[in-house]
């Protein structure tokens, strides 16, 4: 994630701010999470080794303490997304500051169990216009039913065909579609 980021904040850095700043959109998945925060796109924090200090690869519970997000809008209070990484353990320079994010509403999600050992279970954060979100599980990885681990798991939402992922997207394919 830091080469990423040294190397995108080299060739692009400015123009993601200035895209941001135009109305633009800016997602990261996982690395790309890590790559926003350093960017400073996102609240300042880190994404360091899990806790447990092993790869965890598995099925989480998520809070979606933002609703409204353009990312979130279409998921419920609460959903499950797969995570996949080492080093995805958010933490700022006090845990008060991360604690401070979800009073504040830059946590957009949190874990509903402990994960990995990351502050106040944050799991996504977004920017102060909700446009740039960053967040460490896969929703890319869940967008029909049968990607689910349970395969008595019954659907997500209006369509019992579809992940949760799918949703996530849909909010976001609504939220750039309303924008233009």
């Amino acid at each position: 994630g830091r080469i990423a980021s040294l190397v995108t904040e080299q060739k692009i850095g400015a123009t993601l701010g200035e895209f941001r700043d135009n109305g633009g959109f800016i997602l990261g998945i996982c690395n790309g999470f890590q790559i926003l925060t350093q960017l400073g796109l996102l609240p300042p924090g880190s994404l360091v080794e899990n806790a447990s200090g092993r790869f965890q690869c598995q099925w989480v519970r998520l809070k979606n303490l933002a609703p409204t997000n353009p990312y979130l809008a279409h998921l419920p209070e609460e959903f499950e997304f797969p995570i996949a990484h080492a080093e995805g353990r958010f933490v700022t320079k006090e845990a008060a500051e991360a604690a401070a994010y979800v009073e504040n509403g830059a946590a957009a999600l949190t874990y509903l169990d402990e994960v990995n050992g990351s502050f106040a279970d944050i799991a996504g954060l977004q920017d102060e216009s909700g446009r740039v979100f960053g967040l460490m599980p896969h929703p890319e990885r869940f967008l029909h039913r049968r990607d689910h681990y349970d395969p008595d798991w019954k659907g997500a939402g209006d369509d019992e065909s579809r992940g949760a992922g799918y949703y996530f997207f849909r909010s976001l394919h609504q939220s750039i579609s309303q924008s233009n």
